[in-house]
């Protein structure tokens, strides 16, 4: 029998930066290269967020256990709040001139309209625990090689909201902290996850 004693709790935080009309178009200490990467990845946060909320959410009647239920709440909150913050930087970057409305609409209808309807529930779930393991792995390496350190302010703090935890005096990983929920999601699956999930 598993047990989760080990897991620490998760803790929501609100992102409430505001971002600057002049941000810079190369806004992560010019470095244009890794600016774009973040700028699409921006685009694909909301979204992949949703998919994350929505599964969850339909995960959460399966589980008795209060500790790993208040932690899915938490981790759909926190999803929430990042999602948002990204949303808001889509405004910076219209105002730069990037036309990025219809990218972001295309994306969104084939992966949550077409794809996700299709998924099996089961399948779904295990799409969210390797995201969030590959996310936790890139948050590593950008706290490691401090690659937001000359980042716009309000903008290194949205990737950061991703990849650290900015209320503790030692930075650790906030996908890491993600990663707890589908940590629990695996553990529970050692337990009989399949009778749990019924047999869809």
């Amino acid at each position: 029998m598993h047990t989760h004693d080990a897991i620490p709790p998760l803790q929501p935080r609100r992102f409430l930066a505001e971002y600057r009309d002049d941000t810079p178009r190369h806004w992560c200490g010019g470095n244009a290269a890794v600016t774009h990467i973040l700028n699409a990845y921006t685009l694909l946060v909301p979204g992949n967020a949703g998919f994350f909320i929505r599964t969850l959410k339909q995960a959460l009647p399966r589980f008795e256990d209060p500790s790993i239920r208040e932690m899915i709440m938490h981790f759909s909150h926190q999803e929430g709040q990042h999602g948002a913050g990204h949303v808001r930087f889509w405004t910076i970057l219209e105002k730069q001139g990037y036309r990025i409305r219809g990218f972001q609409r295309k994306v969104d209808f084939l992966l949550y309209r077409i794809i996700e309807r299709i998924t099996p529930f089961r399948l779904r779930l295990s799409i969210v625990a390797c995201i969030e393991h590959i996310n936790a792995y890139i948050g590593h390496e950008f706290l490691k090689q401090d690659i937001l350190r000359d980042a716009e302010p309000a903008l290194r703090l949205l990737q950061r909201q991703a990849r650290a935890n900015p209320a503790r005096a030692q930075p650790r990983l906030h996908r890491s902290d993600h990663s707890v929920a589908v940590a629990a999601l695996r553990q529970h699956a050692h337990e009989g996850l399949a009778a749990a999930l019924g047999a869809r």
